[in-house]
């Protein structure tokens, strides 16, 4: 269950390779997008950014499907007003770090930043129970008390987390029986434990939100490694893309890269697009195909 230096090193760049996907499916998004290309920006980041097959499929899944707990995309298309679900992870030499969020499509519900604000709030106070000495519960019991306080007593979860590492398909958790941050566990925690930290708020009654990171226990605390942004995240889709590049929005994700190809070579991409995943990285969008390095504004 601890890790080694070694170990979270494999384990750090796993992170990172989730951060690319997560990035790469958001910016896919949309009205009218096809869920397919959004496991398919996934997949190419998964392994544009080094990494290999994980041990769970990634999960991507709207609202007619949302409570499918480890169900994912299916053949159709994005609808305005869905609840996008993304749940997923990058995978080095079979070490994991997920990461999950929740997006928008086409526009968010009046509820949607308040109960953001409790989910961000809740997580965090999750992580900073995280250090040595610790037991599993503790950490539970922190995560609910936040929601408590916001008026989501009635609401509970059988974890709000679960230790990751190694792992072979059909799981990241290392197989088994996942050792969760439950709220009976007398667990105590070590440094060098890493768990897929979570606040999943579905379904409430008051608002839907969700928030997971893979995070470490070091000596004093905890770091979280997956960095992928934590804001309240609003998809109008492929068509304000596609317009600032001069594309027409209607070609979906393979025409938008061979279009970028060709006829944008050194166009300069808006930073709007960039800081929603079109850009992984500072002056690459390898991640969606268009692998020529666009420069930002």
């Amino acid at each position: 269950v601890v890790q080694s230096p070694l170990e979270l090193a494999c384990t750090r760049e796993a992170a990172a390779v989730s951060d690319a996907m997560m990035q790469a499916a958001i910016a896919v998004a949309g009205p009218g997008a096809f869920k397919g290309d959004v496991m398919s920006a996934v997949y190419h980041a998964l392994f544009a950014r080094g990494g290999t097959y994980p041990g769970f499929v990634p999960l991507v899944r709207s609202t007619r499907t949302l409570e499918h707990e480890h169900g994912t995309w299916e053949d159709e298309r994005l609808a305005r007003r869905d609840l996008l679900f993304l749940e997923m992870s990058g995978c080095v030499r079979r070490y994991h770090a997920p990461l999950g969020r929740l997006a928008f499509i086409g526009r968010a519900p009046k509820t949607a930043q308040r109960v953001h604000e409790v989910c961000r709030e809740a997580i965090d106070r999750a992580a900073e129970t995280l250090r040595p000495g610790v037991r599993a519960g503790d950490v539970y019991r922190a995560w609910h008390r936040c929601l408590e306080e916001a008026g989501l007593s009635f609401y509970r979860r059988h974890h709000c987390g679960y230790a990751v590492g190694i792992g072979f398909p059909p799981s990241w958790s290392g197989g088994g029986v996942p050792l969760g941050l439950r709220e009976d566990s007398d667990m105590e925690l070590r440094a060098g434990m890493v768990f897929h930290l979570m606040s999943w708020l579905l379904r409430t009654g008051r608002g839907d939100s969700f928030l997971s990171d893979t995070v470490v226990v070091t000596e004093d605390g905890c770091d979280v490694l997956t960095r992928a942004p934590r804001s309240l995240e609003r998809r109008p889709g492929l068509h304000l893309q596609a317009e600032q590049l001069g594309m027409d929005p209607g070609e979906g994700l393979a025409g938008l890269g061979v279009k970028a190809i060709a006829a944008h070579q050194g166009a300069r991409i808006p930073q709007e697009a960039a800081t929603h995943g079109l850009v992984v990285e500072q002056v690459r969008v390898e991640s969606l195909g268009l692998a020529h390095g666009l420069d930002l504004c």
